[in-house]
């Protein structure tokens, strides 16, 4: 395996898909409009546990790789010298937002 570095994901994205790289390891929420139409196959997850959206995939574990996971986050980032003010302002709103039922159903089908 060689690593090939990109400023981004869609760069490496369009690699994949145009078969100038083999595999490359990238949020599920993202290329799943990709998965869904039959341009990519997803060939394990990298968390502890199967994703529930794809229950059908393999977890890195189970496909030969014991003790594997990796698993990412999200934030949410402003410059250092923001104030105070603005970013409880942006929690505040952001908290609100997280809170409905769409904004779940997005962030966790990865169209949000």
């Amino acid at each position: 395996m060689l690593h090939v570095p990109y400023k981004g994901g869609p760069p490496g994205v369009t690699d994949l898909l145009a078969g100038r790289i083999d595999f490359m390891f990238y949020s599920l929420a993202v290329i799943q409009p990709q998965v869904r139409a039959g341009r990519l196959r997803v060939l394990a997850v990298t968390g502890a546990q199967r994703d529930p959206l794809l229950p059908e995939v393999p977890t890195m574990a189970e496909g030969g790789v014991p003790g594997y996971e990796a698993i990412g986050g999200h934030g949410l980032f402003a410059p250092g010298g923001t104030p105070r003010e603005i970013i409880e302002r942006l929690n505040a709103q952001v908290v609100r937002i997280l809170a409905t039922a769409d904004a779940r159903d997005r962030v966790a089908t990865g169209h949000g």
